[in-house]
């Protein structure tokens, strides 16, 4: 009789062989979810001692610290060539970067992200351009270079119009980060570090808004490009459980997180960023999955009670009174929106005058002083260059109907896209960030990098459903074949199954 040999298997003739595969799958899974302390501890390095200084009042011995240690780091980065690494850093150290900007380098954040995406072009350049696949941020990068390009030749000065760049390249960056989902939570996590660092350097100063402060001489900061971070990091630290945040395995760190970004946005005394804040707190929980919601209401009923305890201090009278500016019945629409209500008003004017096209990039600031002087309802700083202190405004005056027309476009598709991400997968971070993105630019124009950190999430949405492939169905041709008990060979699961 003929042995009958028993199928091969690697894992039947070695056991331990699939135990071992299966242990270096877990292990891969277990490292790829975990924060890049390396990251993380360089990040601290150039902060800490930084803002320690600031706090001390050494404003430019803390700037020179600081930009020493990130250069030095960022210069390993890419004699290595680590561009993931390098783009974490670099936007681990944003808040500070933007913070620092208007006392010592104010185009370091432009360079330092068009290096890091120099980087990854020549390092790796398949992979760079990734951005160029993705359509809307495409547009974006291609806009933005015209919109610069138009700016300098109209005003002559290269710096007009350059914060539509830093906004682009904050949001590509973070596109190209989610290539790992480690590293774009890391700077994320990175980006916390520093905002609480600014935070804590500054309470010490007894200044009327937490981030508006005269150092050796120097006044600077503006409470939104610390409300906005602030917010950020609280919204993400409770959407999807923390998981772009790497926290969604511990709900005590989700709070601890989530409760001091929330101590920090209101001590910004920062309306605008209070209310991307709001919107976004609303948004998680209207599309949230019915688990996820009820963990959003825990910790925003732990955080409320940090807001009860802080509204007891010192600096909680100080909340309540700018809270009190923004709804105070007393107090008329341009005491309550600081003259962005003037800005409103004078708007159906200026587009009447140019509405196709605008006047043209980098005008804004020289409509708005020529138009507030002629109308005798404006009283807010009439006759001086501002910028339109809103998106919408900005687009309007600058590039007319047809820029706004283009920005409804580029936004819905992104609500689009973060609508299909959020019925694909059920993560809602992608879309989350659109709303809050729209919400800043009622108060800014939102043209600047710490923005893209909501729209460069916004980007990662998918753009459509994969398709379904549905199993064929066999029949037997019953006039040829005769059964007693014709077989239907349908599929009786009828399930739906997303790769």
């Amino acid at each position: 009789m003929t042995k009958i040999n028993p199928p091969f298997s690697s894992s039947m003739q070695n056991p331990k062989s699939s135990n071992f595969t299966k242990d270096t799958e877990l292990r891969a899974k277990e490292i790829s979810a975990q924060l890049i302390w390396p990251i993380l501890i360089k990040v601290m390095i150039c902060v800490v001692p930084a803002m320690g200084l600031v706090g001390l009042g050494k404003l430019f011995a803390g700037g020179k610290v600081f930009f020493v240690f990130l250069l030095i780091f960022l210069a390993y980065y890419v004699v290595s060539g680590k561009p993931l690494s390098f783009f974490a850093l670099s936007i681990s150290v944003l808040p500070v970067l933007v913070f620092l900007r208007d006392g010592l380098f104010y185009n370091s954040v432009i360079a330092i992200l068009g290096l890091g995406l120099a980087l990854r072009l020549f390092k790796t350049p398949q992979k760079f351009f990734q951005l160029w696949n993705n359509l809307l941020l495409r547009w974006l990068l291609v806009v933005g270079v015209l919109y610069w390009g138009g700016a300098f030749i109209l005003t002559g000065g290269y710096s007009s119009g350059l914060m539509i760049l830093e906004l682009g390249f904050s949001a590509g960056i973070v596109y190209l980060l989610a290539e790992q989902r480690r590293f774009l939570s890391t700077a994320f996590i990175g980006a916390g570090i520093s905002l609480f660092a600014i935070g804590l350097a500054l309470l010490g100063y007894g200044s009327p808004r937490l981030v508006e402060a005269k150092i050796e001489g120097v006044t600077f900061g503006n409470p939104i490009n610390f409300g906005i971070p602030a917010a950020f990091i609280l919204l993400y630290s409770m959407v999807d459980d923390g998981k772009w945040l790497f926290l969604h395995k511990s709900a005590i760190s989700r709070r601890l997180v989530g409760g001091t970004a929330l101590i920090f946005l209101l001590l910004s005394t920062s309306r605008g960023s209070w209310a991307v804040a709001c919107v976004g707190v609303i948004i998680m929980l209207l599309f949230s999955k019915v688990r996820m919601k009820m963990r959003i209401l825990i910790s925003l009923m732990i955080m409320a009670i940090f807001l009860f305890s802080l509204l007891l201090t010192e600096k909680g009278a100080l909340i309540n009174e700018w809270f009190d500016k923004a709804t105070s019945d007393e107090r008329s629409l341009e005491q309550k929106t600081t003259g962005r209500f003037d800005m409103w008003k004078l708007f159906p004017n200026v587009l009447k005058d140019s509405p196709i096209w605008g006047f043209g990039p980098g005008s804004g600031p020289e409509v708005y002083a020529t138009y507030s002087m002629s109308d005798p309802n404006v009283h807010f700083k009439p006759g001086v260059k501002l910028a339109w202190h809103s998106l919408y405004l900005h687009i309007g005056v600058e590039t007319g109907l047809i820029g706004l027309l283009l920005l409804t476009v580029f936004l819905a598709s992104l609500i689009s896209k973060g609508l299909v991400h959020r019925r694909v997968t059920g993560e809602v971070g992608p879309l989350l960030g659109v709303p809050c993105f729209m919400t800043i630019g009622l108060s800014v124009s939102a043209l600047d990098p710490l923005s893209g950190l909501f729209l460069g999430i916004a980007f990662l949405g998918n753009t459509r459903a994969p398709r379904v492939r549905r199993p064929k169905v066999w029949r037997t041709q019953t006039h040829r074949v005769k059964t007693d008990n014709p077989t239907n060979f349908s599929n009786s699961e009828g399930k739906t199954f997303f790769q």
